[in-house]
């Protein structure tokens, strides 16, 4: 399990790092645009992404964690400004460094099999930790095609990579 979410972590990096540098060189008038999807722009869909990233597995998986990340706090601070920042520089530097803090608390973790309650709004859902980890993680990917797509609409290039040209450790 810590392998597979790990390599999942490594992707959504790598793939993050890689959207980053394309929507860092649109205009911002583009990223904040209503491209018609659910939260709007391609800048409040990512903000979407970070918010649940940090909000949900750093801020509560860290405690699962023997050493919760570095920047743990910088980043939960960060998580109250999100709907402020609208420089995709910034947000694409509190991006990677929650991508980089998730993978941290996947390394340091030690049990996957535990149940966990999450609460989200009035439904609460009873997984493994694992699967709880997956879940966040793939809702990384779900809003990155998302993001893609609007890129596709607009006429921008976007290939964010795929896991199979991933360099292996």
């Amino acid at each position: 399990m810590k392998n597979m979410l790990l390599l999942q972590a490594n992707y959504n990096y790598l793939a993050n790092k890689n959207m980053c540098e394309i929507l860092c060189g649109i205009d911002n008038a583009l990223l904040t645009k209503d491209c018609g999807l659910y939260f709007g722009s391609i800048i409040e869909t990512l903000k979407h992404s970070m918010a649940a990233e940090i909000g949900i597995f750093i801020k509560r998986f860290s405690q699962f964690a023997t050493t919760p990340p570095k920047n743990m706090d910088s980043l939960i601070a960060s998580l109250k400004l999100l709907k402020s920042i609208n420089d995709m520089k910034k947000l694409s530097e509190i991006l990677l460094e929650s991508n980089q803090a998730v993978i941290e608390i996947i390394q340091n973790t030690q049990d996957f099999s535990s149940k966990e309650v999450l609460q989200l709004s009035e439904v609460a859902f009873e997984k493994s930790r694992g699967y709880m980890y997956l879940s966040i993680l793939n809702h990384s990917i779900h809003h990155r095609g998302q993001i893609a797509g609007a890129l596709d609409a607009l006429k921008i290039d976007n290939d964010f990579g795929g896991m199979l040209g991933m360099p292996l450790d």
